[in-house]
């Protein structure tokens, strides 16, 4: 059984897609109902003491209309409603209800060596909180806000030949901050912080562009990406001058959520080889700065770089009961992060080794998939630079070892 405290998650969900035949147009639609019941148990197991009942309704719409001289033209609406209430004692977020509302419309024209695309959104977003009062005190005062913004974009693909290609993007992008950002007051249980929102925050906007080449060959993938994000009011949360606050005889940081202008910029590069068919070697490369322009420091929560090489191996068997047998082992290696905002703490370099195999057999006609994975085989003390639990030191997982089984359902004649 799981000691507490402990959360315990219903996730229920019915979406209805459908593709409707215009002629030589099309309509493709996605209805979904979903609920989501988050309890979390502090003191007792049947009693919850935070209890948010999440309901969202969301629709996609979208028509594609028939190409007209190359030019494929695809049109849309899409949004949703949520309602939210707590129906415990403890609260983080107030009770809430929003609705969204996107208006769209996406443009493609491809020719022998080149394709272009534009698109263009306009977003409506409305959020109203609720005024909650605990012990005679205003916890969530009431709050109503409506955002709304213009998006943007336009990619460019171009193959110099029949193994090197370029992709480009540039746009602007918009983001409303959301119920937490808005609305928090209380502890969020698992991070240790008290987190307060701030109910003023204005949307972010963002100015982007990336360019990625990729080189392709029958034994060889290679590809190599860059990217420039300026986001006017970027939304993060911070500790200022140390606030701390007492709840239930325990001191807790204070984390409230504030904007500045920022930068993120960064690489991501692949590399893929098999000189024969038996043999795939896969490696990666991400790195991502994070920069706060206004306050002319690093950003927060912006992740280590990381290098991922993994050697697979796939045989191939004479049998007819064995399919698609693989193994392999994978070196995960992490840098170490010393670009921080004030109140966070660095973090150390680690490498951690993987293992995995699985392959397929028959039982008669029936396929059955079977695979062991084993993260962190030599059972490393580590910690993620973007995990909250380090400040309290808790590690990251050790050795886990997992084992999975697929059975694909087969109707035969």
């Amino acid at each position: 059984s799981v000691e507490l405290p402990q959360q315990r998650v219903q996730h229920y969900k019915l979406a209805l897609n459908s593709n409707v035949l215009l002629g030589e147009n099309r309509l493709r639609s996605t209805i979904a109902y979903q609920n989501n019941r988050r309890r979390e148990f502090e003191e007792s197991g049947s009693i919850p003491a935070l209890f948010m009942d999440l309901k969202t309704y969301s629709y996609d719409l979208k028509y594609y209309s028939k190409p007209t001289a190359g030019w494929e033209p695809v049109l849309g609406v899409a949004g949703m409603f949520q309602d939210n209430n707590n129906r415990a004692e403890e609260r983080l977020i107030p009770d809430y209800r929003a609705s969204d509302v996107g208006i769209f419309a996406f443009l493609k024209k491809s020719w022998t060596k080149t394709s272009i695309n534009f698109g263009a959104r306009y977003n409506y977003r409305h959020i109203n909180g609720t005024a909650t009062e605990e012990e005679g005190e205003i916890k969530f005062p009431e709050f109503k806000n409506n955002f709304s913004n213009l998006s943007g974009a336009v990619g460019l693909t171009y193959e110099f030949n029949s193994r090197l290609t370029m992709k480009a993007n540039v746009g602007k992008a918009f983001r409303a901050p959301n119920i937490a950002e808005l609305g928090s007051n209380g502890v969020h249980e698992g991070t240790f912080r008290y987190e307060i929102g701030n109910a003023a925050l204005n949307p972010e906007n963002s100015y982007y562009a990336d360019i990625s080449f990729e080189y392709d060959t029958d034994k060889l993938h290679a590809a190599i990406s860059a990217f420039n994000n300026y986001i006017d009011n970027y939304i993060y949360y911070r500790q200022i001058n140390g606030e701390t606050m007492v709840v239930g005889g325990e001191t807790l940081p204070v984390f409230r959520y504030v904007q500045d202008n920022a930068n993120l910029y960064g690489v991501e590069a692949e590399f893929t080889y098999h000189p024969v068919e038996l043999i795939h070697f896969d490696n990666s490369f991400s790195y991502t700065v994070g920069r706060n322009n206004s306050a002319n420091s690093p950003l927060p929560d912006i992740p280590a770089a990381r290098i991922r090489n993994e050697l697979r191996f796939e045989p191939e068997l004479r049998s007819e009961k064995w399919r698609n047998p693989y193994l392999s082992i994978e070196l995960d290696n992490a840098f170490s992060q010393s670009r921080i905002d004030i109140f966070e703490t660095a973090s150390k370099a680690y490498s951690l080794v993987n293992l995995g195999l699985g392959t397929t057999f028959l039982i008669k006609k029936q396929p059955v998939q079977f695979n062991i994975t084993v993260n962190n085989l030599f059972d490393k003390a580590y910690t993620n630079h973007l995990s909250r639990l380090r400040y309290v030191g808790i590690l990251d997982r050790g050795r886990d070892v997992s084992f999975g089984i697929q059975i694909p359902i087969v109707f035969s004649r």
